[in-house]
């Protein structure tokens, strides 16, 4: 049994999180001193509804937010608050990517930076992809029969690659 840390970047550890309450804080703040400045009486209520949403928002992506890889004899699992579970009989394929050929990745449905990069992405050679990254390295693309592709992205891809492909038949 095997267990890989996938420790964040910085822009989806503290540069997203600390931006969106500054640029939030900032918005709120200007919309205030523009309604104050047209005569608008809004209650003061009002503006702090974006400051306590965002914390919430944010609260729920770091849990949510993924935390380890781990392996045994018979699958590996991304842990986070909701585990995925992936069997080694359902994996047709794995290979460690170059951080370039995700680039330019298109997200269709997700998280794109706020403690990772979770959830449905599409790339023109892969296709539609599920990631459960924490940051813009070390990539790894598991293939399922089903024509399913997820990536992961731990701080030793190298190493979770030679495990699973030593549990492919």
């Amino acid at each position: 049994m095997g267990k890989y840390s996938t420790s964040r970047d910085a822009l989806a550890g503290y540069i997203m999180p600390a931006g969106l309450l500054l640029l939030t804080g900032g918005m709120v703040a200007l919309q205030a001193v523009v309604a104050h400045k047209n005569g608008r009486n809004i209650p003061m209520f009002l503006y702090a509804v974006p400051l306590v949403i965002l914390p919430i928002i944010i609260g729920i992506a770091y849990v949510l937010r993924p935390r380890e890889i781990e392996t045994d004899e018979e699958k590996l699992t991304i842990v986070k608050r909701y585990p995925v579970t992936i069997y080694y009989k359902d994996i047709k394929a794995v290979r460690q990517l170059d951080p370039e050929e995700l680039k330019r990745s298109l997200r269709t449905f997700g998280n794109g930076g706020l403690f990772g990069y979770t959830g449905k992405y599409y790339k023109k050679p892969f296709g539609s992809m599920t990631w459960y990254c924490t940051q813009r390295d070390n990539y790894v693309l598991i293939e399922l029969h089903n024509e399913k592709k997820i990536v992961v992205t731990p701080d030793t891809p190298q190493d979770l690659v030679l495990e699973i492909k030593s549990h492919l038949p």
